[in-house]
């Protein structure tokens, strides 16, 4: 069982780069990145459309773009 709203430890800062890494808290999959900035972004591993997995597409500056539809999301909402 996972608790919301609280701190998990799912990878070593030298683990997160600009290229998206998947990993899976619980039973809930996720993509962590690093923005141009350096900034660490975590969203859930899967477009909205089709449920294709993000962490299979790439970083575009702050966004992560889905490989198979070309959509990209925000960091902050999960936006696209």
């Amino acid at each position: 069982m996972i608790i919301r709203d609280c701190w998990y430890v799912v990878a070593w800062s030298d683990d997160v780069t600009d290229r998206p890494l998947a990993r899976t808290l619980g039973t809930e999959p996720i993509v962590l990145y690093r923005t141009a900035d350096g900034a660490v972004a975590c969203l859930r591993d899967e477009c909205s459309h089709r449920a294709a997995p993000l962490s299979l597409g790439r970083t575009l500056g702050s966004h992560v773009q889905c490989a198979y539809h070309g959509i990209e999301f925000d960091r902050t909402a999960g936006a696209c």
